[in-house]
C-alpha cells in the first residue's frame, strides 16, 4: 500500500527516498512530478538539484516529470491513482489541494518522517497550510513541506491618488477607503486577480467574473486581525486554507 500512495510537498520540496521508489537494476529510480513545461528554464536548475543528490548518493536516479502546470500535476495524479498505476515519489503541487488530495487517499503524511527538529527550521505561517485539520496550534497531519512562495506585489495608480488627494495607503482599513474614494462608473477603485488561490489576496465572492472587485459595487471591506491579513463580505471573514503572515 506505502508504494501506491504519493506523498505531496505542496509548494513544497524535499527528497524522502524511503517512499515512493522503484527498485531498478542498477540504481533506485526517484520520480518527481514538478508543475512547469519541459523546455522552462527552472528545468536546469531541477536537473543540478537532482544531479548534486545523485553525486552524493550512489544508485539513486532521480527523474523529473515537468506537466505543464499545478492543475495538470493534479489531474494526472488523480488519473493514476485511478487507473492502479505507480504514484511518483513526490510532487510540487498547491497548498489549497491538500484536502482534495487526502480525501481521495492519494497522499501520505510527513508525521512519521519530519522531525519536530527539522520543521523548526521552517516559518510557521508557510508550515500552517500544509497540515490537514489544522487547527491554528500546529496539530493536525502534516502532508507538505513549504518549498516555494509566491510574493504578491501592490501595485497603485499615483496619478489617480493624487487627483483624488490621497496618500499611499499604509493599512488594510487605509486601503478599503481609498478602493471606495477610487470607485466610479467607469472603474473599479481596486481589482484582485483570482488566477492563483494561493495569491495573497483570497478571491472575493462577487461573481463578476475572473477580477473580483473591492468597492461600493461589492460591499466588501479589507479587515486586519492580529498577524492575520483577512477579507471580509458583507462583515463576514472569509474562511479557507489561507492563513497570512
Amino acid at each position: 500500500m506505502m508504494n501506491r500512495r504519493l506523498i505531496i510537498v505542496f509548494l513544497t520540496f524535499a527528497l524522502l527516498l524511503t517512499l515512493g521508489v522503484v527498485q531498478a537494476q542498477d540504481a533506485t529510480v526517484v520520480q518527481i512530478f514538478f508543475p512547469i513545461a519541459v523546455d522552462s528554464p527552472v528545468t536546469e536548475i531541477l536537473n543540478g538539484y537532482a544531479e548534486a543528490y545523485e553525486a552524493e548518493h550512489s544508485g539513486v536516479d532521480i527523474q523529473w516529470s515537468f506537466e505543464g502546470g499545478y492543475a495538470d500535476v493534479k489531474i494526472r495524479l488523480l488519473t493514476v491513482k485511478e487507473g492502479g498505476g505507480d504514484l511518483p515519489a513526490l510532487a510540487i503541487m498547491l497548498a489549497t489541494d491538500i484536502y482534495d488530495l487526502v480525501n481521495a487517499e492519494a497522499v501520505q503524511s510527513w508525521d512519521a518522517f519530519a522531525s519536530d527538529e527539522y520543521l523548526a527550521d521552517f516559518t510557521p505561517t508557510w508550515l500552517s497550510n500544509s497540515y490537514y485539520d489544522y487547527d491554528g496550534d500546529g496539530t493536525g497531519e502534516l502532508y507538505g513541506l513549504p518549498f516555494q512562495r509566491s510574493t504578491v506585489l501592490l501595485y497603485y495608480n499615483a496619478d489617480l491618488l493624487d487627483e483624488a488627494g490621497l496618500s499611499v495607503p499604509a493599512n488594510w482599513d487605509e486601503l478599503a477607503s481609498a478602493a471606495q474614494a477610487l470607485t466610479t462608473d467607469a472603474r473599479e477603485g481596486i481589482l484582485i486577480p483570482n488566477s492563483l488561490a494561493v495569491l495573497g489576496l483570497p478571491a472575493v465572492r462577487c461573481r463578476r467574473g475572473p477580477e473580483h472587485r473591492v468597492g461600493k459595487r461589492c460591499r466588501c471591506v479589507l479587515r486586519q486581525r492580529g498577524r492575520h491579513q483577512r477579507l471580509a463580505v458583507l462583515g463576514r471573514p472569509l474562511s479557507g486554507l489561507w492563513r497570512y503572515a
